[in-house]
């Protein structure tokens, strides 16, 4: 019984996640392309999201479960990073070469580590703040 709740909540996780993703790529798209009939999301990327969200909430399960604390931050970010390469940039077809994979997995462990430091500070705080009350 505990397997099938864990499969449920990785499930709803990646829905949400593929809402969330969806919906941002469909606002971008609409900016993009009002002014003509193209459009900038495909049908492969975007079916390509659920996918994504799944690894996604996997990584977020991982990361609450009682692992390590090191073990728990090292591979949320393997599979978050992994999985917005395989899922999203890789498929665009926007990569001409092994440099430009090499940039785009630096820029992205740059900007997951400024995010992590930021949720990591802001759940410190909430923490003392609930405990002061």
């Amino acid at each position: 019984m505990k397997t099938f709740t864990k499969i449920k909540q990785w499930l709803v996780g990646g829905c949400v996640w593929y809402a969330i993703i969806s919906l941002i790529f469909l606002i971008i798209d609409l900016i993009i392309s009002s002014n003509n009939a193209t459009h900038v999301v495909s049908a492969t990327s975007f079916l390509l999201m659920f996918p994504f969200g799944l690894s996604m909430s996997g990584a977020g399960m991982l990361y609450k479960s009682k692992l390590p604390r090191w073990s728990r931050i090292l591979l949320h970010y393997v599979i978050s990073v992994v999985s917005f390469l395989l899922f999203m940039l890789l498929p665009a077809g926007s990569i001409s070469s092994g440099v430009y994979v090499l940039l785009m997995l630096v820029l992205l462990t740059v900007i997951y580590w400024i995010l992590f430091a930021l949720v990591h500070i802001f759940s410190i705080r909430w923490k003392r703040v609930v405990e002061e009350d």
